[in-house]
């Protein structure tokens, strides 16, 4: 009765009022039927600006909604999903609404279990989208793999000035560590697949092949980075003793170079 009664009183408010500016849901078990029925009345809503629903057992079910919602409301501009199970299916279904919404400049999706995958989709999204300038992903159990690919799509965009991440898991989060090792479990329990039921064999050869790319991209900075150290410790070390006769020329040789401890 509770739930129905803030399903209710939220969509009423929605429909009602033009002149309600932030609706502040969190903690209410709306799930996603609640979700459904607030995305239908913002479709035709301009003036609510910010919209949080942290925690209200949200699913990747009412996903497709709000990426519907997003592609026809021109009045949102903060929206926060943090703490609901979006999983990259849910973020997928979100991506095509945000790349067309020119109005929405903040997203929040912190702990919602979206992973590597939600990380790629999410950079597909960060390339396509002119308006997000802030971007909450914090608390998603991202690998090296998933931050490498929000790096390469923060090249091509130019809007987002912050976008918040934390906690990259390691090997050391599988194999040892207790801190880390209850933070990743504890987050993953209700993980489901990360390839969507309907992908083409084509979409998820793409898939792999990205990300096996990005890999390759990460592999070959540190590659290049031990190099560059290895080749100016050597020349350091090789340099001749200073002839008496050449003073001048082999301290200034000296000086060119970078100290080892830099």
């Amino acid at each position: 009765g509770y739930r129905v009664g803030v399903r209710a009183r939220a969509i009423g408010m929605l429909k009602a009022n033009t002149g309600l500016a932030v609706l502040d849901l969190r903690y209410n078990g709306l799930a996603d039927g609640g979700v459904l029925a607030i995305a239908g009345s913002l479709t035709t809503n301009s003036s609510l600006s910010t919209l949080v629903l942290w925690e209200c057992e949200l699913t990747a079910g009412c996903c497709d909604a709000i990426g519907g919602m997003l592609t026809q409301n021109s009045g949102l501009g903060v929206l926060d999903l943090g703490c609901n199970a979006i999983h990259p299916e849910g973020l997928h279904a979100i991506k095509e609404g945000m790349i067309q919404n020119r109005h929405l400049h903040t997203l929040g999706l912190a702990n919602a279990d979206i992973g590597d995958e939600g990380a790629i989709a999410m950079a597909e999204l960060l390339e396509g989208n002119r308006a997000l300038t802030r971007v909450d992903l914090r608390r998603n159990d991202m690998t090296v793999a998933g931050v490498m690919a929000l790096a390469m799509s923060m090249k091509l965009n130019t809007t987002v000035v912050n976008l918040s991440l934390d906690e990259v898991r390691t090997h050391e989060a599988e194999s040892g560590d207790p801190a880390l090792s209850r933070t990743w479990f504890r987050r993953t329990r209700t993980k489901t697949s990360s390839a969507s039921s309907n992908e083409t064999l084509q979409e998820s050869v793409q898939r792999i092949r990205r990300r096996s790319t990005l890999l390759q991209l990460l592999c070959q900075q540190f590659r290049n980075l031990y190099q560059q150290q290895h080749n100016r410790l050597q020349l350091f070390r090789c340099l001749p003793p200073c002839p008496p006769q050449c003073n001048t020329t082999h301290t200034l040789r000296q000086s060119a170079l970078p100290s080892p401890q830099s």
